[in-house]
């Protein structure tokens, strides 16, 4: 054991075992470092002086609320990747309880990397400390995005993540072979027939905040119990695998400007299919994308994330309004932390679904907060949300100068940045 100065401990995302961290948490243990309580050490690899933590994100976080320089540790030596290895079973035994995402964000981990994923699955079960079925389940997920190379024929290219790890992609359906779009916009929200897939799907009065969406990546891995997005694209499509739409991309110079002024008429909603910044989305799909964003600025494209950190490594034209999903106070911390160092022209949040209280503790980072419940799916869940909660958050934005949008089932105000 030894004690380390917390600034001398890499933080890496990578490192970071669970799905997201909980600012509740941090705090309540702030408090119980500053009244003197004692936490087991924290576990770091040290490789040429830098020490990668494995296990203790909270404990760390919580320190620093704390105003604490050191922090006992146990300083193992190894390398970045032996501190991811470790963290994939982090917390198995002790801290908060691993939820079932934190489990498969686990799994995924090993099987998107070269070499973990060639590891028999009751080895990374071990290493995960998971069932062997859920690592079987994973692995069928990212065979269906990777499937293997069959009779010579090589459909997979090696494409640089965010985080400089080499992947393999599956290419078949990105040029001539994708699919015609999801109904999403003509099910969920359009008021006629639906259009080209080469120009915007126009959306109705339920999404006043943006007359639009365009859907050049669709497709989603969070597993969200509420994505009405996978209900539409499962019954109609009969999957909702992460694929690239090329033929999409020209869609901001095809579509007509509208000639009103009513707010909302030059908003499009990229990727309502879709979490464009999901971790297993390729940098280029991004970069094809922003490319095009940059190139119409005669339109204002929102996007919206439950992966907030990456959005820091975008370079954001001006016309793009960018925002993450806070569905819950577990999201809080990671949202603010991205959001502290974000540099976009509107900068948002959005609370929908709002599955309980949450309260931000840096409201003035965003410009704008959109709040609501459910939105109908294929299951019909209920889409009452709590007067109490949304009226919390209504007073969280006045005192922080931020504008607030309430959807039909939350209705208090309408009101859009500057």
């Amino acid at each position: 054991m030894a004690r380390l100065a917390i600034s001398s401990i890499t933080l890496d995302k990578e490192c970071q075992p669970r799905e997201e961290l909980d600012s509740a948490l941090i705090q309540e243990y702030a408090e119980a470092m500053k009244g003197g309580v004692t936490f087991p050490p924290v576990v770091t690899f040290s490789e040429n002086g830098t020490h990668w933590l494995a296990d203790g994100f909270h404990r760390v976080y919580a320190a620093k609320v704390a105003r604490l320089e050191e922090i006992e540790v146990r300083d193992v030596p190894g390398t970045k990747r032996d501190a991811i290895l470790y963290s994939a079973g982090a917390n198995a035994d002790h801290g908060k309880r691993r939820t079932d995402a934190d489990k498969r964000r686990a799994v995924m981990r090993l099987l998107m990397d070269g070499e973990w994923q060639l590891w028999a699955s009751v080895e990374i079960a071990r290493r995960c400390a998971v069932s062997d079925t859920l690592v079987g389940k994973v692995r069928e997920e990212v065979n269906r995005l990777q499937p293997p190379t069959v009779g010579g024929c090589n459909e997979r290219v090696k494409y640089m993540d965010h985080w400089g790890h080499v992947r393999a992609m599956d290419t078949s359906n990105i040029v001539g072979h994708a699919e015609p779009e999801p109904q999403s916009a003509m099910l969920a929200h359009n008021t006629g027939p639906e259009p080209s897939p080469k120009t915007f799907n126009r959306t109705n009065e339920n999404i006043e905040w943006a007359s639009w969406t365009w859907n050049p990546v669709t497709g989603c891995l969070h597993n969200c119990p509420y994505c009405y997005a996978r209900d539409i694209a499962m019954r109609f499509n009969g999957h909702f695998k992460p694929e690239f739409h090329p033929d999409r991309l020209d869609a901001p110079h095809n579509t007509k400007m509208p000639v009103t002024d009513k707010p909302g008429d030059k908003n499009v909603f990229v990727c309502s299919m879709a979490d464009l910044f999901g971790e297993w989305v390729p940098q280029e799909w991004i970069d094809a994308v922003i490319e095009k964003v940059r190139s119409a600025p005669q339109w204002n494209f929102l996007f919206l994330t439950k992966a907030p950190e990456r959005l820091l490594t975008v370079e954001w034209p001006d016309n793009a309004w960018v925002g993450a999903t806070v569905d819950k106070q577990e999201r809080v911390w990671n949202t603010e932390q991205a959001f502290s160092r974000l540099v976009a022209t509107v900068k948002f949040v959005s609370c929908e679904p709002l599955l309980g209280p949450v309260r931000f503790e840096h409201p003035e980072y965003f410009d704008w907060i959109i709040i609501g419940g459910f939105s109908p799916s294929t299951r019909g869940v209920d889409t009452h949300i709590d007067p109490e909660c949304t009226r919390a958050l209504w007073n969280q934005a006045k005192d922080a100068g931020c504008m607030a949008y309430f959807k039909p089932n939350a209705v208090v105000a309408k009101e859009y940045p500057r």
